[in-house]
């Protein structure tokens, strides 16, 4: 059987982001890529979409939906903590 995840709060959290078509979002938890499939279809080509999970089942469920669409996107293997080398500077 097929792992499942129901994304919790899909519309109003990607409300909450407020997307720009050009903007740069980074989907630290990919999981089930319910909000990552979300996150995609608001950006355009200027958009940049960085998806991390240290689940690499996760980023291929991700890489399902990357098929076809044209922001840039980035699929990383690794832990969230990844961000803190970013934060912690």
């Amino acid at each position: 059987m097929e792992p499942r995840h129901d994304t919790v709060f899909p519309q109003e959290a990607i409300e909450a982001l407020d997307i720009s078509a050009d903007d740069t979002v980074v989907d630290a938890t990919v999981g089930g890529a319910g909000h990552f499939a979300r996150i995609l279809a608001l950006l355009g080509s200027a958009g940049t979409l960085v998806g991390i999970d240290a689940d690499a089942d996760a980023l291929q469920r991700a890489q399902k939906h990357v098929l076809g669409n044209t922001p840039n996107i980035k699929l990383v293997e690794d832990n969230l903590e990844i961000l803190q080398a970013y934060w912690m500077i």
